[in-house]
């Protein structure tokens, strides 16, 4: 089972890779193939959109500890109560986690003093890799662990009190799937500005973020809207290929004048799928026109 994650131990002989997510995605999967029996196309689907994040739920948990002193910073929390992690499009309390874990990120880099990291040549991580991405990640384990070694003597409950009351000051509270929708680019819409809206459509919302097996991931520095996510989904059915389904983030055509260029993003939103035809006479059967191309 994988999810973009490490599969072999730390000690493990061979050069694999160095940049891996951690496992929570891969574990989310397999708990869910071992709870769920037997398993149907639409069961599989509803995994490829699953939403709930365990990291989420574990910070949640300990923001629920806490005491803020203000009442903005115990209202912030209070959109936490009895929120499981379900990164839903529907909800305020993930915009709210997400904010707070940003903030807890940035009070991590500044008191480890690895914020400075990208500033020397000497120490600067590639381009488009920030320390506060791989920050990002270890959080979670720093936090369950209560591990201080990168705090500069803080602790675990100060930087939380710290962050909570430092959000709940400009907090907009907003539900996920607004905060949350993707902002598609194209590298054409620079030098084509007028087209800028063709080229690159608007998203329909979506839930799901970085640690969720829906894998929509904002990044750490830049707010919580959605800046990566699965491009395309697909289920195979090995009993019967003509079963099977994809979709993908906007749609099967590359000409922005076709009516394929985007008409499958609310389908991967909100996440269905369209038959993927397999045998030749399915495919034909589906086909609004054929080209042949014969050879000179």
């Amino acid at each position: 089972m994988t999810a973009n994650n490490r599969t072999v131990p730390d000690d493990w002989p061979d050069y694999i890779c160095t940049d891996c997510h951690p496992a929570t995605r891969a574990k989310r999967i397999r708990s869910r193939l071992e709870s769920e029996t037997p398993f149907s196309p639409s069961d599989m689907l509803s995994i490829l959109h699953d939403d709930v994040s365990a990291p989420a739920a574990e910070i949640a948990q300990k923001l629920r500890a806490i005491t803020p002193k203000s009442e903005p910073a115990r209202h912030l929390l209070s959109m936490l109560a009895g929120w499981q992690g379900d990164m839903a499009p529907n909800k305020l309390a993930p915009t709210a986690y997400m904010a707070i874990r940003q903030e807890m990120t940035r009070i991590l880099a500044r008191v480890s003093d690895l914020a400075g990291v990208a500033d020397t040549e000497i120490s600067r991580l590639p381009p488009g890799v920030s320390p506060f991405t791989h920050l990002w990640w270890a959080l979670p384990d720093q936090l369950r662990r209560n591990d201080t070694s990168l705090l500069g003597g803080m602790s675990w409950d100060e930087l939380l009190l710290e962050a909570v009351e430092t959000v709940a000051q400009t907090f907009d509270p907003q539900p996920w799937g607004d905060a949350h929708r993707p902002i598609f680019r194209h590298p054409l819409a620079g030098a084509f500005p007028e087209q800028a809206a063709v080229l690159a459509p608007t998203s329909r919302y979506v839930g799901g973020d970085g640690d969720c097996v829906l894998a929509t991931g904002s990044l750490p520095q830049s707010g919580a809207t959605a800046a990566y996510g699965p491009v395309a989904k697909y289920i195979w059915d090995l009993a019967d290929w003509d079963a099977s389904s994809w979709v993908v983030f906007h749609g099967a055509s590359g000409d922005p004048a076709s009516p394929h260029y985007r008409d499958q993003n609310e389908r991967w939103a909100r996440g269905e799928q369209v038959p993927a035809c397999y045998s030749r006479e399915n495919v034909r059967a589906n086909s609004a026109r054929h080209l042949i191309m014969q050879p000179s």
